[in-house]
């Protein structure tokens, strides 16, 4: 949603040019005045409706429009219902020209020669010309406007792998344990006899509430930084040391007797890093989005 912009709406107005009256010429005797022709002035230019403008660059009202249509193809919905679907498309818009601005900022460019070359490549996947131009009037574009996209497309895809390399898929995990039980007193018993050799994995498997790590003893298994839903639980345990001993901690499902295994920096799982990546990309939205000079002519 665009609850991050200040949204200012104006409405476009046409601006016709008035030409003025020059000066006369008075015919004397002496001399022949042949008739002037009278040459009307070039027509004002009708200014192009437009949608947003984004650090001086605007998206046209009819962008927004193709884009808003093929957004509600791919929903399958009828978006005059939806109170949301406007913004989201503009949101996205908006988006996307801030990466191609950002990928610009970074010297990075395209030729017209590399939009026709992958043009020609999408022409020959969709097997033709003809096929391609049915593709294009199917989903709401002309062949300029299809090029102008696939090229801030192109630009934007180049802006968010500049992103995305500086994400590691390296980070600092803990290996864990826990004992989740519903009172400290419970909790405080099974400290004690866990300070007096009791089996944490034991203990685990006959008194902890958490059924989706009793079974394994309690194990949490390997997890970064974010990953646990008990912030709290997660945040006791990153600040333990292997050996230590374990902790009770309070969260809303409970208290936990929780214990650090281990501490090391490992690859990230695949939904982890995916997370981190696009958490990434968020952050640096933002951050231009803050800064941006951003006008919204329409209301979305």
């Amino acid at each position: 949603m665009i609850t991050r912009l200040t949204l200012c709406f104006q409405t476009l107005i046409l601006l016709l040019l008035v030409a003025g009256c020059g000066p006369s010429i008075t015919a004397s005797p002496e001399m022949t005045v042949n008739p002037t022709q009278t040459v009307p002035p070039p027509p004002s230019e009708t200014p192009i409706p437009l949608a947003v403008m984004v650090n001086g660059e605007a998206i046209t009202l009819e962008d927004f429009k193709s884009e808003l249509a093929r957004f509600q193809d791919a929903r399958g919905t009828d978006l005059a219902t939806e109170n949301n679907g406007s913004e989201i498309v503009l949101q996205a818009l908006i988006d996307q020209l801030l990466l191609a601005q950002g990928a610009r900022s970074r010297g990075i460019s395209l030729g017209d020669n590399e939009i026709e070359t992958e043009i020609e490549r999408l022409i020959n996947e969709m097997g033709g010309t003809e096929n391609y131009l049915s593709w294009l009037q199917a989903n709401h574009y002309t062949e300029a406007t299809f090029a102008q996209a696939l090229r801030l497309e192109m630009l934007a895809t180049e802006m968010v792998e500049q992103i995305l390399s500086g994400v590691s898929d390296l980070e600092l995990q803990a290996h864990a344990q826990h004992i989740l039980v519903a009172t400290q007193a419970e909790a405080e018993g099974i400290l004690q006899q866990l300070l007096a050799g009791s089996d944490f994995g034991e203990l685990a498997a006959n008194f902890s509430l958490d059924l989706s790590t009793k079974p394994g003893g309690g194990d949490l298994g390997w997890f970064a930084a974010g990953s646990l839903t008990a912030p709290s639980v997660e945040e006791a345990i990153f600040q333990q040391q292997p050996g230590d001993s374990p902790m009770i901690v309070a969260s809303e499902f409970g208290y936990h007797v929780v214990q650090l295994i281990a501490l090391e920096e490992r690859a990230l799982p695949y939904e982890t890093l995916l997370a981190r990546q696009e958490q990434a990309v968020e952050n640096w939205l933002d951050d231009r989005l803050q800064q941006a000079d951003i006008e919204i002519f329409i209301e979305a």
